[in-house]
């Protein structure tokens, strides 16, 4: 036979597993707010999902040697940034005017 208090607590830690790993982006966003891709520095970039230290300086790149982005839908004309990446972060990046 089971032992019904083993069993509520698996079930309890199953329930909050999932709940914590099946949205990380969402902490993102509630702990850091929008990421401004336009202002932000490259440990800041790195807080988005997928993004490492590299694709972080090609967003930097990009917008000093191009143009601050205009469309959240730029992003994706960062070499490196896929759009699964841009998948990931398009709730939580924002393009605010910022300087050139």
């Amino acid at each position: 036979m089971f032992n019904k208090k083993k069993l509520l607590f698996s079930m309890i830690n199953f329930i909050f597993v999932i709940s914590v790993t099946s949205r990380p982006a969402m902490s993102r966003e509630i702990l850091y707010g929008k990421v401004n891709i336009n202002t932000v520095d490259r440990h800041e970039l790195v807080t988005l999902g997928g993004v490492d230290f590299a694709k972080a300086d090609a967003i930097i790149k990009y917008r000093k040697t191009i143009r601050n982005f205009e469309t959240v839908e730029e992003f994706l004309n960062v070499p490196g940034i896929s759009k699964d990446i841009f998948n990931i972060n398009k709730d939580f990046i924002t393009v605010q005017p910022g300087k050139k």
